[in-house]
């Protein structure tokens, strides 16, 4: 199976809780973002996590010491360690708020649903988390993203104060942007920038506006000043696939078999 394909909610409607997270990699030299691998929630609640073959084509990646072989399916009965360290602590005195910051209930905040939200990004190395959208039977596509660089984006506090959820976003394109000429800012129809779609959910957003240039972008919640920068703004994206449509195939999301590759592993 690829892990480019959307996956379809159970009982055909619409969930925020994703199925597969992708992890992605940025190159420390050159600073692209590269998807590696999967971690998928097996419906027992189990997780499998395996590399792709973009992974493969990467001179610079080295697997991860618990992911040691690029062909090895690891299987797990809970969260992986690595990603498991990438959730904030339920006994930190401030994680109801920070649930709150992601409009998550103490029942719904899964790990596995708080790495979906907030991409599991940290300041000790250079790996995120994608989810891949979720599909319903009508072909609704969803997802959910926190907007990136808000304190970055002059005003953007107090336009983000006078959000509600549910007010339109627009994007808009910056090919001058001299950190990454694919960026795409987030408007508020209301006045005014509020940050930017994060560089490793570029692909995935520009997918779904690709395949429909009506998509929706709007609020899904909007934090006050006292919420640190990268919460204040939880962005829901929709978008409505074509009848019949599937994506692309591509050879480098599928996973890589037992076997596929013999070199030697070095680890990261």
């Amino acid at each position: 199976m690829s892990v480019t394909e959307l996956p379809e909610a159970d009982g055909g409607k619409a969930t925020e809780t994703a199925r597969r997270l992708l992890l992605v990699w940025q190159d420390p030299a050159t600073r692209a973002f590269n998807p590696v691998g999967a971690l998928v929630r097996d419906p027992d609640g189990s997780f499998v996590f395996r590399y792709i073959r973009r992974a493969l084509r990467l001179p610079a990646f080295l697997p991860l010491a618990s992911f040691p072989q690029l062909d090895g399916i690891y299987r797990f009965a809970d969260l992986p360690p690595f990603f498991e360290n990438r959730v904030m602590s339920p006994r930190r005195p401030d994680y109801p708020d920070y649930l709150r910051a992601l409009d998550l209930s103490l029942e719904q905040a899964t790990p596995f649903e708080v790495l979906a939200r907030t991409g599991g990004s940290r300041v000790t190395d250079t790996f995120h988390v994608v989810a891949e959208p979720a599909a319903d039977r009508d072909g609704r596509v969803r997802t959910l993203f926190l907007a990136h660089g808000v304190r970055h984006v002059d005003g953007a506090d107090e336009v983000i104060a006078r959000l509600r959820p549910g007010d339109p976003l627009t994007l808009r394109p910056e090919p001058d942007n001299n950190h990454n000429s694919r960026a795409l800012l987030i408007d508020a129809e209301a006045g005014g920038a509020v940050g930017y779609v994060p560089d490793w959910m570029l692909d995935i957003v520009r997918r779904m506006t690709d395949i429909d240039p009506d998509y929706r972008l709007s609020v899904e919640v909007a934090n006050g000043p006292e919420t640190p920068a990268h919460l204040r703004l939880l962005c829901r994206l929709e978008a409505t696939l074509p009848d019949g449509w599937a994506p692309p195939p591509d050879p480098d999301f599928d996973y890589l078999e037992v076997g596929e590759t013999s070199a030697p592993e070095r680890r990261a």
